[in-house]
């Protein structure tokens, strides 16, 4: 199969443009293909978005649900929904990656990272890597899927820095039962930053000896119970945590 992509520097120079003048460009014309064969379907992934865009138009935009942060949790599922079954070599490309980002995610790119895109750092967000807003989407997603259920994506809705940092960023995103353990005890404890940032330290550490893509959920569930137990029982920051065996 064949998939779209864009280069980095035409992702750069269109981006930018983009925000200057809200120029649509010829997509046509500016995306290169990848592979042979028969072109991937992007028709899921342009169905979930126009649903996407038109909930996050007729929302409050006051409530904390109705954020632009609250969205990409809630659409997240949808996103991987729609992209899971395509072929591996285009989601493992950042230049596909780079493609959706200015055709079918740049409406919602542009209000999400306002702030950060208004102080001239664009590509950041467009760039294919794990900042890419519809990538971080995606990962978010498959960090916490079960079946066909990603109801956790969304349940937190002020928690950028939680997926970002303590999910995305380390090995916690690749073992699905853990990620979801901790969102699941994030959700019910919601610990302010100087708290789960000791907390994930403690999970990372883990690591060297426990291979978390083959536990379950349960066993999750009862290792960080224990861990949030401890760090709240006075014990010293600086101590291993016990494991789920000991």
């Amino acid at each position: 199969m064949r998939y779209p992509i864009l280069t980095r520097s035409t992702t750069e120079s269109l981006a930018r443009e983009m925000v200057a003048t809200g120029f649509a460009p010829n997509w046509e014309l500016e995306r290169t293909w990848v592979g042979s064969g028969q072109e991937v379907d992007l028709g899921p992934l342009g169905a979930a978005m126009a649903d996407m865009r038109e909930t996050f138009e007729s929302r409050d935009p006051k409530a904390v649900n109705d954020s632009p942060e609250a969205f990409e949790g809630r659409f997240a599922g949808d996103v991987h929904r729609a992209l899971r079954d395509l072929p591996i070599e285009a989601l493992d490309d950042p230049g596909f990656w780079r493609f959706l980002s200015l055709v079918d995610f740049w409406w919602f790119v542009a209000i999400r990272e306002a702030p950060a895109i208004g102080r001239g750092n664009v590509m950041t967000y467009v760039n294919g890597g794990k900042e890419c807003v519809p990538f971080r989407m995606f990962l978010r997603a498959q960090a916490i899927r079960r079946d066909d259920d990603y109801s956790l994506a969304g349940a937190l809705p002020k928690a950028a820095d939680f997926w970002r940092s303590h999910v995305l960023r380390v090995k916690t995103g690749t073992a699905p039962p853990l990620a979801r353990s901790f969102a699941r005890l994030q959700k019910e404890k919601l610990m302010v930053s100087d708290d789960v940032r000791p907390f994930a330290r403690r999970i990372n550490r883990l690591w060297s000896n426990i291979v978390f893509q083959e536990w379950e959920d349960d066993d999750c569930d009862k290792l960080l119970a224990g861990l949030y137990a401890e760090m709240h029982s006075g014990q010293d920051s600086h101590d291993e945590p016990r494991s789920l065996e000991s």
